[in-house]
Order: structure tokens, then sequence, then C-alpha cells
């Protein structure tokens, strides 16, 4: 099991000290949200309406990519995520150019979650469909993996189209970002389990956990993807237990990500504190990101191996 938490604040020294520490900590990743613009009165509902998410129009906001690029300038481990960059709302190529571009700096760490967005008026004011926004997520993940993966890629689709174009550099490493497709409706998870390289979710109770994971396992089952590997990342609060962290590992959750109470994020000494008891609590200042199972009385098995359907990724994948 790998342990990440949030980048919250646009405090530079927050945010250098919170990357710092949790890179020395043992975190395995560090993510940021996204928005370009807040209007100041919106009718839209948030997907989760009970998590208190409203976001108010004079929150102040960073680009999550050039908020990431700073921290991953500061650190030498940890992974870096998107959770979730608003993928409709930017042309593939420009998001496709901006993610190797982090990817290349980072030497190989960023991870590119991706969603389809909710605010309807932050995408009348910058001018894009909200209706289509799905299918144009769907079609922007093929561009995005058509410009990274091809000498010349060329693409020809229902909302974009290009021919032979030079799209260079390519990966810092031999595998390109991984892309998770965030969100709770069944046609995000269809999107995640058929063009995802995983699952960006929030946690809402085992039960509707549960029930998402069956309903992915059978849409990958749908998409012939059944037996590939599938990365599930889950936004948990920061007070789970180890024995929790156990149960999810067991249903395949590859992933979670810390979200702390409410902690002022221009303080960064309070942050840290914060992360250092959560990082004794779960074991991650020995280095090890792997749950002793056997300690909790539940059978271990090999790295790699295949549990209901969700591939163990290899350690430091």
């Amino acid at each position: 099991m790998k342990v990440g938490t949030l980048l919250d604040g646009i405090d530079p020294s927050a945010l250098e000290a919170t990357a710092v520490a949790a890179d020395q900590l043992g975190y395995e990743s560090i993510w940021r949200g996204d928005h370009v613009v807040i209007p100041e009165n919106y009718a839209s509902s948030h997907p989760r309406p009970n998590s208190g998410s409203r976001i108010a129009a004079d929150t102040p906001l960073l680009d999550p990519l050039v908020a990431l690029a700073f921290v991953a300038a500061k650190t030498t481990r940890i992974r870096l995520g998107t959770a979730v960059y608003i993928l409709p709302l930017r042309h593939p190529l420009v998001a496709a150019r901006s993610v190797l571009s982090l990817d290349q700096l980072s030497t190989g760490r960023f991870i590119f979650g991706v969603g389809a967005g909710w605010l309807r008026e932050e995408f009348e004011c910058l001018d894009e469909n909200f209706d289509s926004r799905l299918d144009r997520l769907r079609e922007a993940v093929e561009v995005i993996r058509v410009a990274w993966g091809h000498p010349r890629p060329s693409f020809q689709g229902k909302y974009y189209s290009f021919s032979r174009l030079g799209f260079e550099p390519k990966a810092a490493s031999s595998q390109y970002p991984p892309i998770l497709v965030g969100g709770e409706s069944s046609q995000a998870l269809r999107t995640a389990a058929g063009w995802g390289d995983g699952w960006l979710g929030h946690w809402q109770g085992w039960e509707a956990l549960e029930s998402k994971l069956a309903l992915l396992r059978e849409l990958r089952r749908q998409s012939n993807r059944a037996q590939s590997e599938f990365d599930i990342t889950l936004a948990i609060p920061s007070d789970i237990s180890k024995r929790d962290l156990a149960r999810l590992d067991q249903l395949g959750v590859a992933r979670v990500v810390l979200v702390f109470g409410a902690i002022d994020t221009r303080d960064e000494h309070s942050r840290i504190a914060a992360l250092e008891r959560a990082a004794r609590r779960l074991s991650l200042a020995t280095g090890d990101q792997s749950i002793a199972r056997a300690d909790l009385g539940i059978p271990l098995g090999p790295v790699g191996q295949v549990v209901d359907g969700f591939a163990r990724p290899w350690p430091g994948c």
C-alpha cells in the first residue's frame, strides 16, 4: 500500500516545507487539485454534496502543474500527482506538452490524474462545452497517448484532429506518466475502466467503495481489460488506521491519499506535525511503504499478484 497526501495552499515556503517533509517521512506521493476560475455566483452542485466542498470565489488558486513543478525542484523521491486536472478545459496537446515537461523535469515522477469537471459556470467562462465534457475527456486521453507514443503523431477524432506532428521529447523514463481518471459517477467509472490506467476516487464508506470496485471490475471485463494493470487510488481522511489500510489493500486499492482536516495551510509547522503523526501511526518513517498484513492476521500475497481483477503495481511504479 502506498500512502500520499495533498499539497494545499499557495505560500511558497509552506509548500516547500510540506513537500520536503512528506518526501523525507516516507510518503509515496503528493497531490494537487485544479480549477482555473471560480465564478462568484454559481448554481452547480458539487458531485459530493456532503463533503463541504463548495468553493468560494476568493479561494486562492495555483496552476497544479506549476505548483508541482515548484516542489519537484525541492524534492528527490516523492511522486507528484494531480487530483484531478480538469482536462476538458484544455486542448489535449497543450496538456500533453505541459505534463511531459513536468515529467522530464521531475525525472519521471509524475502521475496524471484527470477528470471531467463539475462546475458548469467555469466551463462557460472559458467558452468550453460542459455537456460534451465526458466525451471530450475520453478523446483527449487518446490524443495524449498518441502524442506521447508516436514519432509523428496523427489523430482524427470527433473533437480533435491533426496529422504528423513533431512532439518531443518523450517521457523521462521508459514508461509514460500513468493516467488515472477521477470521478464517482457511473460515467466516470466507465471512462476510467475503458480508457484510464486507473481510477482516483474519494472515500464515501465501505459499502460505496465495494460497490464502485465491483462496477469497475465488470466494466473492465466488458472492455477486455480485466487482466491489465489498473491503479486504484483513494482520497481518504487522515485518521485512517493500519487495519483499515490492510482491508483496503485486500480490496485492491493500491494507494491512499491522506486528506487532513482544517489546518492553516500557511502554518507549515502544524502541517508538518500532522504529517509526522500520520507517518508514525502508519509506520511510514521506516521507509517501508507496504502494510504488514501478516501482523494483522491477513495472508500476504506476492508483489504483482492480480487480486479480484486489480493488479498490484510493482514497488516504485
